[in-house]
């Protein structure tokens, strides 16, 4: 429940924050970094690839998956190649995308054993259980929102 709230919670900030970068929406925030569009195609991209770990979870046995070790560079961990975002995408073209993740993400919410100690790789803190895979969500929103 307390995954729910902060789940939540970081997505109305998340979606007040896209309200207030509208008119900036395609204005990288400096040189070599994203623009709040690619921020927020980015967030979608892995709050996705999370939601489908943590649907493993549901399986009797665990496939055998392998993520690469994450990279940093300079200090900042990397996204993987397919969290990367495309040049920017409209909020228009965005908005189903994470209407739609937060829809399954609440779902799965109800639908899952976060008792469950299994665990999977994650590509930069190790073995996570499926509360911490969410958790990860969380946690990787806010990280993005602090850059809008």
């Amino acid at each position: 429940e307390a995954a729910k709230a902060v789940l939540l919670q970081e997505k109305a900030a998340f979606e007040a924050a896209v309200a207030k970068k509208k008119a900036l929406w395609m204005e990288p925030r400096g040189e070599g970094v994203w623009t709040a569009a690619q921020i927020t195609e980015h967030v979608i991209l892995i709050s996705s690839l999370f939601l489908r770990i943590v649907q493993l979870f549901k399986r009797v046995e665990l496939p055998e998956i392998s993520m690469p070790k994450g990279e940093f560079k300079k200090g900042k961990p990397q996204s993987p190649p397919r969290g990367l975002p495309s040049s920017g995408k409209t909020w228009e073209e965005l908005e189903p995308l994470w209407v739609e993740l937060h829809t399954e993400l609440l779902e799965l919410i109800s639908s899952t054993n976060w008792d469950d100690t299994r665990t999977l790789e994650h590509p930069f803190f190790g073995p996570l259980r499926p509360l911490q895979w969410l958790q990860c969500t969380n946690y990787h929103t806010h990280h993005h929102l602090q850059q809008l």
